[in-house]
């Protein structure tokens, strides 16, 4: 029945159930949504996925000041209205009305309200700010059961919406805390090659998640909901402890110097206890053994200019290196590269696709890879799948590249095995 659930930060579409962790402006999609009201319901003709099929879109706003809010969409209730029309003796139409617009069955534009001919009776629910119209030429005691039912079933849907979207969003946080205390998550590693020397330079962790019942469930899924939901800072702590104890394995099969790249999300970055838990993982390490590189995302930079300078200064002087993750994808970051130090530039995998298929992204690649040059940035490519790609990134003088090219994601007993079969 629910098409999609969608995380609102700011005016930027965060999290999609439909689309993962993607981030999109939330007035190119569903302008009617006002985000400092507690709710709001509105209508579409359809969405960017699927054109021509009607949506209600459910806003909620979030109270506890880590997002802005929610939305729920599910499909407009046309056919259920249309059943009810085609089975009545009396009723000739329905119209639902939301904000400024009226669909009425049997069509497929919206239409002004103004323009309806005068309903036989209406129904109005102002909490939710839905009306609806009914046309027909009698009305009788049948008719008006018949519109009571369909109205009440408009007003459940919606109070369901509002119960589902801070059930799932209270229910998920209690599955992650619960999966850190069982084991549920684990850490592969997705190996960085140095394209010059063609060794492994480090690797990438990425943590995963298989659910006792719903199995692996995608990280971009439950990344985003440990973010917005207060319990990513545990979930990177956990992780912490998963890498340190594999780390003490690892040791013996790496030489000192390879690089050990752990992502960093928003919330933990700009937390007063940012510093202490990095210090506290690095020193569950072995000592002067692994560089750790901390990957921020793009869309998640630290605003203030001068609490950003403070801390990825105290993070270099610790011993740390940082990188710009998916670059590219979020906000222009090229002023704010230029005003801090940042260590490497990891390019999405989209603008790796795109090499030798002269689509709009390969002008936007050169310039990234200028840019980088520029700033004395050294650059790793994501998701360098076919040989075309890497040749052209070695001629354009990336040095570090990961993707399915090299090797998938392993496991530490996987990474080791292939490590000391490769010896």
């Amino acid at each position: 029945m629910v098409r999609s659930y969608l995380i609102v930060k700011g005016d930027e579409i965060y999290c999609s159930s439909a689309l993962g962790s993607r981030t999109f402006l939330l007035k190119n999609y569903f302008p009617d949504t006002h985000v400092d009201k507690p709710y709001g319901l509105h209508m579409s003709l359809g969405t960017a996925a699927l054109p021509n099929k009607p949506i209600v879109y459910l806003w909620v706003k979030d109270h506890s000041g880590r997002v802005s809010g929610g939305l729920a969409t599910i499909p407009l209730p046309v056919n259920s209205a249309q059943l009810l029309v085609s089975a009545s003796a009396k009723l000739t139409a329905i119209a639902i009305v939301i904000d400024d617009k009226a669909l009425v069955t049997g069509q497929h534009e919206f239409q002004s309200p103004s323009t309806l001919p005068k309903p036989l009776a209406s129904i109005e629910s102002e909490k939710y700010g839905y009306r609806l119209y009914f046309f027909g030429k009698l009305l009788t005691v049948t008719s008006w059961y018949e519109m009571i039912f369909f109205s009440l079933t408009i007003s459940m849907l919606v109070m369901m919406l509002i119960y589902i979207y801070h059930g799932k969003a209270q229910d998920m946080r209690s599955e992650i805390l619960r999966g850190i205390r069982e084991g549920q998550f684990f850490v592969v590693y997705q190996p960085v090659f140095n394209l010059h020397t063609q060794v492994m330079a480090g690797f990438e962790v990425l943590l995963r998640w298989k659910h006792p019942v719903k199995g692996l469930i995608p990280p971009d899924q439950f990344i985003a909901y440990a973010e917005h939901n207060g319990v990513i800072i545990e979930l990177t702590k956990h992780m912490f402890e998963l890498v340190a104890k594999d780390a003490k394995l690892m040791v013996q099969h790496f030489s000192p110097g390879m690089k050990l790249a752990v992502n960093i999300s928003a919330v933990h970055l700009q937390s007063e206890h940012i510093i202490a838990d990095l210090t506290a993982f690095r020193a569950c390490l072995p000592a002067q053994h692994f560089v750790c590189v901390l990957e921020i995302t793009e869309r998640v930079l630290i605003k203030d200019d001068a609490e950003a300078e403070r801390l990825f200064k105290e993070l270099h002087d610790l011993g740390f290196e940082l990188a710009i993750d998916d670059f590219g994808t979020g906000h222009s970051a090229l002023i704010y590269l230029q005003k801090h130090k940042m260590d490497f530039l990891k390019i999405d995998k989209g603008f790796i696709q795109s090499i030798g298929q002269e689509t709009v992204h390969t002008p936007v690649l050169n310039s990234i890879l200028q840019m980088a040059t520029d700033l004395s940035m050294k650059v790793v490519a994501e998701g360098v799948e076919t040989e075309k790609q890497l040749t052209y990134l070695r001629r354009s003088g990336v040095l570090y590249a990961q993707g399915y090219y090299f090797s998938r994601p392993l496991t530490c007993e996987q990474l080791l095995h292939d490590v000391s079969h490769t010896d």
